[in-house]
């Protein structure tokens, strides 16, 4: 759970309002420690991993990788390292890679 502070936050009508310090919001609970166990399962144990490639440009979905690849195909220079596929990383977005299928970082 690094990163994410969860806290209950008092709400309207004697409700509480789970939230975390990355702004998300849940809905309101009838008390203050219902509100914090709710933020921890439904937000913080739910977070995926951190992305193993920080480096790499991340996309949403494999079309949007698929149309990203084409994109430099067309675009880019020679001598560059051109990417030839795309993968799902374990942080659940997808990156585009020059390496062939086996050697995935």
């Amino acid at each position: 759970m690094s990163g994410h502070v969860i806290t209950a936050q008092p709400a309207a009508r004697n409700r509480w309002l789970p939230t975390c310090s990355c702004g998300w919001a849940g809905c309101t609970t009838r008390s203050a420690k219902t509100a914090l166990r709710v933020g921890h399962e439904d937000h913080a144990q739910r977070q995926p991993p951190p992305c193993p490639t920080p480096g790499k440009k991340r996309f949403k979905t494999r079309d949007k990788a698929e149309a990203e690849m084409r994109l430099f195909w067309r675009t880019s220079g020679k001598g560059k390292a051109m990417p030839t596929r795309v993968y799902e990383c374990p942080c659940g977005r997808w990156h585009t890679t020059s390496k062939p299928l086996g050697r995935v970082p």
